[in-house]
């Protein structure tokens, strides 16, 4: 007879005598040490219950027969396993979701549950609207240490610390992001198998380094993105598109942002590196970007380039738009990186030149030219030494006393390697005996 017919009858009077006869066998088994049994009656209970679609006392049940003292853990595990199977049947979401929170519950502080929890835990966690309520939500998840759980799928694992950074990202909590995106091996990122949750991964870092104003970090970020949609050329149309936070995921996007944080970089090896990789590994791609092309060769160059940023067909990209964080401040780093690029140049043909000319070679002001020299002598990426009086920057190092010792002792060595080379010719003129042979 089925839960339904038993519950129609003497108005549930069958059903509650059933229930009541089960519980009894289930006591004696658990009270028995009786596993098998055990579970074998916990499950017919739970599904006597699930067919008379009465989800509260389904839940009552659920909590009271995972609480008896005793109980076996193979039947309370595979009780849960029935009731999580059952979520996408219920339909109604008030319902669904104390269904969820009921399960949870249930499966709270047994390690043996604990993917069933952190499944219950992101599906509760979804549903949150508010701020109030995201807050709250981010403390369940960060008390759920998913990288840990051996047993739980690579794929679950990242979707669930995805979940956890994004809910950070638009609460702003950026120290707590910070904990939780280092959960994340890169290594895993590179299994096949889970490229889109790569993507998204990146494009929550980009957004995070871009607030921190981490420009060689961000550029890192879109060099995997780009590579990713190199590599993975088949599945580009799966993979291309629109993510969070209005994120764009193209060939075209990921170059321009790749090429572009890099140059608002201050100069250095690392980011010499960077560019001369792309114009030797990916220079067929760089020529179909033509405004690409030309700022990364000018960056390369040995010359002098323009100071002004109208001229390379860069200031509609996205990273100098209102759109991203800091879009007006990208852009006064990329002028700076132009000018100063431009002084190492300089600095390679002349020893000492005045504030004029320095400023005609820039094409900005002298007030200009005096700030960004001053920030790369800091920086040390330049050594020189500025005469407001006269109005002179020279560029000749200060040696040291050891510097001049040895240069004029070397200066000796070649004095007399001349003299002696000299004598030596004079003696061979005036020997008769070495002219004769």
């Amino acid at each position: 007879m089925s839960a339904m017919e038993l519950e129609k009858g003497h108005d549930g009077d069958l059903l509650a005598g059933k229930l009541d006869e089960l519980l009894h066998r289930e006591k004696q088994c658990r009270q028995n040490s009786d596993v098998n049994g055990s579970t074998k009656v916990v499950m017919e209970i739970v599904n006597i219950l699930w067919d008379t679609k009465d989800l509260k006392r389904f839940r009552e049940y659920l909590l009271g027969l995972s609480k008896k003292r005793g109980q076996a853990k193979k039947a309370i595990t595979e009780m849960v396993q029935f009731a999580m199977k059952k979520i996408d049947d219920i339909t109604n979401e008030s319902d669904r979701l104390a269904y969820i929170e009921t399960l949870k519950e249930v499966c709270d502080k047994k390690i043996y549950l604990e993917v069933e929890y952190a499944r219950c835990a992101l599906m509760l966690v979804k549903t949150k609207q508010s701020a109030a309520e995201k807050r709250e939500a981010v403390k369940i998840l960060e008390d759920v240490q998913v990288e840990t759980y051996g047993s739980m799928a690579k794929r679950e694992k990242l979707e669930f610390i995805l979940q956890l950074m994004r809910m950070q990202l638009e609460l702003e909590e950026y120290v707590k992001f910070l904990i939780s995106s280092r959960k994340v091996s890169r290594k895993v990122l590179e299994d096949e198998d889970l490229v889109d949750l790569k993507l998204v991964y990146y494009s929550y870092m980009v957004r995070y380094y871009i607030h921190e104003g981490q420009h060689m970090e961000t550029a890192e970020a879109y060099k995997a993105i780009f590579e990713t949609l190199h590599k993975n050329r088949d599945a580009k149309k799966n993979l291309e598109g629109e993510l969070d936070f209005g994120f764009i995921v193209s060939i075209q996007n990921s170059l321009e942002n790749y090429v572009m944080f890099l140059l608002l970089n201050q100069h250095s090896l690392e980011r010499h590196n960077h560019l001369h990789s792309l114009q030797t590994n990916h220079f067929i791609t760089l020529e179909q970007f033509p405004h690409l092309d030309n700022v990364v060769k000018s960056f390369l160059s040995k010359e002098l380039i323009s100071t002004d940023i109208n001229k390379y067909n860069v200031k509609d990209l996205q990273l100098f738009s209102n759109r991203v964080e800091n879009g007006k401040k990208h852009e006064v780093a990329f002028v700076k990186q132009l000018i100063q690029h431009n002084v190492q140049i300089i600095e390679k043909y002349y020893s000492r030149i005045s504030f004029r000319r320095f400023s005609e070679l820039l094409q900005v002001s002298a007030d200009e030219v005096e700030t960004e020299l001053c920030d790369m002598i800091n920086a040390k990426l330049v050594y020189a030494k500025i005469d407001r009086v006269s109005g002179i920057v020279d560029f000749r190092k200060k040696r040291t006393d050891h510097e001049i010792l040895d240069e004029w002792n070397t200066d000796i060595s070649k004095l007399l390697d001349l003299v002696d080379q000299t004598c030596n010719l004079i003696k061979r003129d005036n020997d008769p005996t070495a002219q004769k042979n």
